[in-house]
C-alpha cells in the first residue's frame, strides 16, 4: 500500500513540477519578448510556442545567442524544475515496479 501511496504522490509532483515549467517558461519568453526580441523572433513557431516556449528558451541558452544579465540564473532554474520532474516521474516508476513485482512475486496481499 506505501508504494502504490508514494506511486501517487510522485506522479502528483511531477504533474506540478510539469505547470510550473510551463509557467516558468511563459515568463521567461515574455521577458525574452522584451529584452532580445530578434534572437526570439528568428526561432521557428514550434520553439516559441510549444510547452510555453521551452524548446526555444533551450535553443537559445545553448547556442549563447542571448547574452542578458540574469539570463542564465532563469535557464537554471527551468532545468531545476525539469530535474525535479524527472526525478518525480522515476520515483513513480520504481515505486510502481516494486508495487506490482510485490504483487505477483512474493504474493503482497493489498
Amino acid at each position: 500500500m506505501i508504494t502504490v501511496s508514494l506511486t501517487a504522490v510522485s506522479v502528483v509532483y511531477a504533474f506540478w513540477c510539469d505547470i510550473r515549467i510551463s509557467n516558468k517558461s511563459n515568463e521567461i519568453r515574455r521577458w525574452l519578448e522584451k529584452e532580445a526580441p530578434g534572437p526570439w523572433s528568428n526561432l521557428n513557431f514550434v520553439a516559441r510556442s510549444w510547452n510555453g516556449g521551452q524548446p526555444g528558451i533551450k535553443l537559445l541558452h545553448r547556442k549563447q545567442l542571448v547574452r542578458l544579465p540574469g539570463f542564465e540564473e532563469k535557464v537554471e532554474q527551468l532545468r531545476d524544475l525539469e530535474r525535479r520532474m524527472l526525478w518525480g516521474i522515476a520515483v513513480a516508476m520504481l515505486a510502481l515496479v516494486a508495487a506490482i513485482g510485490g504483487t505477483h512475486l512474493w504474493d503482497w496481499q493489498w
